[in-house]
């Protein structure tokens, strides 16, 4: 063993010991086995390990769990297979208790290793384990997707009995929740209904539920849950349980993958889609190989009937795709026939006028007159200027949800954008050849900008609580998109998990500003307030170290040359953002700026967790007048991944003037008032060029014969002398963008001269006075009393932070920073208390306010 040592740290373990591959069944078995040996010799080392999922064909030898719960004491999450064989009643998989996830899937594949049984019933053992042994279960999976036409259903029933108030995220397989008898299809009203009710209440009992999956070919009855608190933010399934879940949800994400959509039941689908005002995420799955006659439509209305009569996708994809304007990311699943397939290079005349997309994903079969797959994607990226990337995917022929897709070829384009309406170039990778295309138009290098123009610039809320965070708020972090890159403002702990749950790309995030080091300690896991640690390991490491680790660890003594290459093929080790450190080669380093004592955090935490890095990064720290302005502030040497051109950042007329500069935007900062010295950041975009009317220059330009081209100097506000003489002017520039970013603060007044007519401010509001609002309020207090502890504390209540932005006329106000009284899920008592908080400040603001919670994003215009 290479390091047995840092097994400990060892928190998160995801085992997928055999890819399903044609081999004899026997050979599966033996390396499964053979890799469940070494884990149990392994475990005794696992002593922090929280979370463990054997994804295998197979489920592990019974002394492994036996191994893992003796050794293994904070282990709260447990996930397993179900194999060829019947499940044992007496299993020590369903001896564990107090845990706070447990999934349990099927991933064989092959008829043969199969009980046909019809159905399928999990041992009473399980069922005392979670509805009585663990009350505080927060994830729950049970039954794997139906994969083949072979896949065993579960019977799941006795689930309704369970009663969890944590869990939030409940996902079934090939499962059912009703009578499974032949006559199923005649099942009684009076047997559907009290089926109804059961799981109708089961649900209602979980009001913190907010991921919910119920697969297209399970066995569940109708939902009717009208006077629930359960608010759904993410379901995948089938569209007929949009009308149950829709008037009491604020869907976010919408799956309809599962199920195969054709017209008539589009029909139904679109008014529920026009409801959805918050859906960012949606994936369809859509098949019009079916042609319906006009004699077999009776009793439906016109509209529908020519909706159904419908054969032109592109006709169909269009009112799909603009219902929702909120939507940021979209993939299309069409498994139409190839005789009655679109071609991909029309695609953009269905979401032309749609929302402002982010990233597309489409997967189509292949038609024989489709033009190159990047001209498609340029297309695309064209039309819709939001875009910054494309995933195409050519079918070799029609498949459906049990038979996998052949794949003919496949595209990932990346698309950087030099200004709204212009593009520089694809950066694409097809078939695994890297290709770089050249846009036709104006000649641009990518020398010729410092970074891309910024559109859109938006801003996402990865953490809103204050010192302590809650199941509803993570730590205070947030996340600035610049076009395509992306800029860090603190980043508290598990940060990390925020960023894979959100649009939030790893490897674009260039830079980070750190506000304060309050409450930052160099233990790893604690409760760090503004966790600089955890950035470091999150952006710069890519995790390359605890890879290593994990890997030596795992195999113990065999010897591993080739991470892609790991024990013949037969272990694939899945740990958080394995993609991101297998791919990460960008060298650009990592600028990171805070005040004093960012970069001596930096190098203890460096030193002392051993950290090796295959990438730079630089620290610059922002000095008060009370600072040393010289030297490191630290007797720790620079270590070799930090570069020596940090600077130390003197005050020049009690602000930090452009510390970070090109020609599209720049950076300033201020020290604003806290317990501890904390810095507030301004975030300035350049001029932008001025509205141009072509009316005013066309007509000149052609009497002089004068190129079209001379549009885009005045479009920049240049100026074009013609043959003639004539001088043309082009309208001046606008004011760009300005973002102001606060930390901890009672008092940001220093920050005024800078953050006047700030198109959006981001302040704290820590405490807030609700009475009659929130049952938390004590009866001693008043607006006043709240305020002065506030204050004296380093905060602020909503008030302060109204009154703020209205000294700076402010255009927008974002309140975050919230204390953990105040949550931030989606039940009627929160909404009202966060709704309370923004009128607070609404009153002193004169405008409306918002209230940030976890992963709200919102765009700065």
């Amino acid at each position: 063993m290479v390091h047995p040592d840092r097994a400990k740290h060892i928190k998160k373990l995801i085992l997928r010991p055999n890819e399903i591959i044609s081999s004899m069944y026997s050979a599966w078995f033996d390396a499964e086995g053979q890799i469940s040996e070494d884990m149990i010799k392994l475990a005794p080392m696992l002593t922090g390990l929280e979370t463990f999922i054997w994804d295998g064909v197979e489920p592990p030898e019974e002394m492994l769990w036996v191994a893992l719960r003796k050794h293994c004491p904070r282990l709260c999450y447990i996930g397993s297979t179900v194999g060829g064989l019947p499940l044992m009643e007496d299993s020590e998989l369903f001896n564990f208790s107090d845990l706070k996830g447990f999934s349990l899937v099927v991933n064989c594949r092959t008829r043969l290793f199969l009980n046909h049984d019809s159905v399928h019933k999990f041992p009473d053992a399980l069922w005392n384990m979670l509805l009585y042994r663990c009350s505080d279960l927060q994830e729950l999976t049970l039954g794997g997707e139906r994969t083949t036409y072979y896949s065993p259903l579960f019977d799941i029933r006795p689930i309704v009995r369970g009663r969890w108030p944590k869990l939030h995220t409940l996902i079934f397989g090939h499962t059912l929740m009703q009578d499974s008898s032949p006559t199923t299809l005649d099942w009684d009203d009076m047997a559907q209904e009290e089926s109804t009710k059961e799981f109708s209440r089961f649900i209602s009992c979980h009001p913190l539920l907010k991921k919910l999956h119920i697969p297209y070919d399970a066995r569940f009855p109708s939902l009717e849950i009208l006077n629930s608190d359960v608010v759904i933010t993410e379901f995948s399934g089938t569209h007929f349980y949009l009308s149950y879940v829709l008037p009491f949800s604020r869907l976010t994400t919408l799956r309809l993958c599962s199920e195969r959509l054709q017209t008539w039941r589009l029909v139904d689908l679109l008014p529920c889609l026009r409801t959805l005002h918050s859906l960012s995420i949606l994936e369809l799955w859509i098949d019009m190989s079916h042609r319906v006659r006009a004699s077999t439509l009776r009793g439906l209305t016109p509209e529908k009937n020519a909706a159904v009569l419908e054969t032109n996708h592109i006709r169909v994809f269009r009112p799909l795709l603009t219902a929702c304007d909120t939507l940021l990311h979209l993939k299309l699943v069409c498994t139409t026939k190839r005789k009655f397939a679109f071609r991909m290079k029309d695609f953009w005349k269905a979401i032309e006028k749609g929302p402002r997309l982010r990233s597309l994903e489409v997967q189509k079969v292949y038609t024989f007159n489709e033009e190159k797959m990047a001209r498609s994607a340029l297309q695309i990226a064209r039309r819709v200027p939001t875009l910054q990337a494309i995933t195409l995917v050519y079918a070799d022929q029609h498949w459906s949800g049990l038979t996998p897709i052949r794949i003919k070829q496949k595209g990932v384009y990346d698309v950087c954008t030099v200004s709204e309406n212009n593009f520089l170039r694809l950066t694409a990778e097809e078939s695994g050849k890297a290709a770089q295309i050249e846009i036709p138009g104006p000649v641009m290098t990518s020398s010729s900008l410092t970074r891309s123009q910024i559109s859109p610039l938006s801003i996402t809320f990865l953490g809103t609580a204050s010192a302590q965070p809650s199941s509803t708020r993570n730590h205070s972090s947030l996340a600035l998109h610049l076009g395509r890159d992306v800029w860090l403002f603190d980043c508290g702990e598990a940060t990390q998990h925020q960023i894979q749950k959100s649009a939030v790309k790893m490897g674009r995030i260039e830079k980070i500003f750190i506000t304060h080091t309050h409450g930052v300690t160099l233990l790893p896991g604690c409760n760090l307030h503004v966790g600089v640690q955890e950035t470091i390991f999150l952006v710069l490491f890519r995790y390359w170290q605890a890879v290593s680790m994990v890997l030596e660890v795992l195999l113990m003594v065999r010897k591993i040359r080739d991470l892609k290459s790991i024990w013949s093929n037969q272990l694939v080790l899945y740990v958080s953002l394995i993609s991101e450190m297998l791919t990460y080669t960008e060298t650009k380093p990592i600028e990171i700026y805070g005040p004093l004592g960012t970069r001596a955090y930096i190098r203890n935490g460096m030193t002392y967790t051993h950290t090796l890095l295959g990438s730079p990064y630089v620290v610059h720290e922002l000095r008060m007048p009370s600072d040393p302005q010289t030297g490191d502030h630290t007797s720790l040497t620079r270590l070799s991944c930090e570069l020596p051109s940090g600077r130390n950042i003197s005050q020049v007329d009690d602000v930090w003037k452009d510390i970070f500069k090109d020609g599209i935007v720049s950076v300033s900062a201020a020290p604003i008032h806290h317990s501890v010295p904390c810095v507030g950041y301004v975030v300035t975009e350049a001029p932008v060029p001025g509205k141009i009317d072509p009316k005013l220059y066309i007509p000149d330009l052609k009497r002089t014969n004068t190129p079209m081209s001379a549009m885009r100097r005045l479009q920049q506000g240049e100026s074009v002398e013609l043959s003639d003489g004539t001088v043309l002017q082009g309208p001046p520039r606008r004011k760009g963008r300005k973002v102001v970013i606060l930390g901890d603060t009672f008092d940001p007044s220093p920050i005024i001269p800078l953050a006047m007519d700030a198109d959006l401010l981001v302040h704290e509001a820590t405490n807030a006075h609700l009475p009659g609002i929130d049952p938390a309020t004590k009866d001693t207090d008043t607006y006043e009393s709240v305020e002065a502890r506030a204050k004296s504390r380093g905060h602020s209540t909503p008030q302060m932070a109204g009154a703020f932005a209205k000294r700076v006329n402010a255009r927008r106000l974002i309140l975050n920073h919230f204390s953990a009284r105040y949550s931030g899920a989606e039940t009627q008592e929160a909404v009202e208390i966060m709704n309370a908080i923004g009128k607070l400040a609404a009153q002193e603001f004169g405008r409306e306010v918002e209230c940030a919670k976890d992963l709200m994003s919102s765009e700065v215009k």
